[in-house]
């Protein structure tokens, strides 16, 4: 007894009871790099004379990043990357699929209970299906291909309790942000965060994974969801991996357990250049932008495209203004096609991009210049991250973006209340 969810994994992957502040080696059920890192992930490999991979099965490389490659060194990457996986057996899910997190979960390679290891920050999202996924180096990856385990050392937990009922306009992102702003990146450096309560709940599996993935900008190691019907109703049309569900003991030891009130909660801002410089929408209304970018790991799914949909439907995008969407997946590409989404996103003046990572990486298919100002729904607001060192990045919900790419300034997406 008295153990937490990540506690629990980590016992079942490596034979034995742990408790956090322990060092432990475990099994590892997948890991993966990307077009990014896929190159480090393979030179580590190599380094240690390895002859094989310990289990094909579980070793995948994602082009997400700069795919379809924009430039000479993105394509010489792919190119490596695509070598060593034909060489060595690795599996390659390639341009097109979407963004490594949400293409591995919509392809059913894991589930509730899984130990994830990738060499990507947002491997976090992972956790809204009751999955211990933690980032890691691409050496950490290198040495679980050749011998299938990891090395950890058990994180404390801080458990997050959302209480309360959102608000029209309101929603994951903001709760996202709400964390954010309460945690700071200190609170949760190497701990990992158990998400739950009535609002939790609340929340569809979309929702989720904006929680667990922007877990990674409060520093911690992973955030992590129980497991409910939803989840496992997401899975059995996901995956035919068996659930193995973990929940934390009714006296498990924390090391804080915070709580946050959704009631009254307003839609959220996070100022450049921190994720953590989170404002109420008032404090930000009236902010000019020069471009929208509504997608990423954090809200490009198809609940975030249909929000979007609602508040630009009969509107364009102001003059002047760029929005760019690009879908998390291919799946949730071919259900925007399906439900008349990408027409309605072009009547109103916006760009559609191909599944991947697009503008956020700051690689290609948006890239900001000097002195430009976007509003992101991305999770990473830091100098450059989308191009130019000299441009400003405000985060938000999807619903925000909206209304933002409406007025060409930072606007309350609560103006559409009757579209929400």
């Amino acid at each position: 007894m008295r153990q937490t969810i990540v506690e629990k994994i980590l016992s079942e992957h490596s034979g034995k009871r742990v408790k956090a502040g322990d060092a432990v080696v475990a099994n590892v059920d997948l890991c993966y790099g990307n077009d990014c890192t896929g190159q480090d992930v393979a030179s580590a490999f190599l380094s240690l004379g390895a002859e094989a991979l310990i289990d094909p099965a579980r070793v995948f490389m994602v082009m997400d990043h700069a795919a379809p490659s924009p430039s000479i060194p993105a394509a010489g990457a792919h190119h490596r990357i695509r070598s060593f996986s034909s060489e060595y057996g690795s599996r390659v899910l390639d341009v097109g699929l979407g963004i490594s997190q949400q293409a591995l979960m919509e392809a059913g390679h894991l589930t509730c209970g899984d130990l994830i290891v990738g060499a990507d920050t947002h491997t976090t999202t992972c956790g809204a299906l009751n999955a211990m996924a933690v980032g890691v180096s691409a050496t950490d990856v290198s040495l679980v291909m050749a011998s299938g385990k990891c090395w950890f050392r058990v994180p404390e937990t801080i458990k997050v309790i959302f209480e309360g009922v959102l608000s029209k306009g309101v929603y994951a992102k903001d709760m996202a942000l709400a964390l954010l702003k309460e945690t700071g990146a200190v609170l949760s450096e190497y701990k990992a965060i158990e998400l739950e309560g009535s609002s939790v709940s609340d929340l569809s599996m979309d929702g989720r994974f904006t929680l667990s993935s922007m877990c990674a900008e409060t520093g911690a190691k992973c955030g992590i969801l129980k497991a409910d019907k939803k989840t496992f109703e997401w899975i059995k049309k996901h995956s035919a991996k068996e659930p193995k569900p973990q929940d934390p003991d009714p006296d498990a030891r924390y090391a804080e357990v915070r709580k946050i009130d959704v009631s009254a909660l307003s839609p959220k801002i996070a100022r450049p250049h921190s994720a953590y410089d989170v404002c109420d929408i008032d404090d930000a209304i009236g902010i000019s932008v020069d471009a929208i970018m509504i997608g990423s790991c954090a809200n490009g799914r198809i609940e975030d495209m249909e929000v979007a949909a609602r508040v630009l439907k009969g509107k364009k995008v102001a003059k002047g203004v760029k929005l760019i969407i690009t879908p998390a997946s291919r799946k949730t590409y071919l259900t925007m096609v399906k439900k008349g989404l990408v027409e309605l996103f072009i009547d109103s003046g916006a760009t559609i991009n191909n599944p991947g990572c697009g503008p956020c990486a700051g690689k290609h298919q948006g890239v900001l210049g000097d002195g430009e100002v976007a509003l992101s729904t991305s999770g990473v607001n830091g100098v450059g991250r989308m191009g130019s060192p000299r441009s400003d990045i405000y985060i938000a919900s999807p619903a925000t973006a909206a209304a933002t790419a409406i007025a060409g300034k930072i606007s309350d997406p609560r103006e559409y209340k009757r579209k929400l």
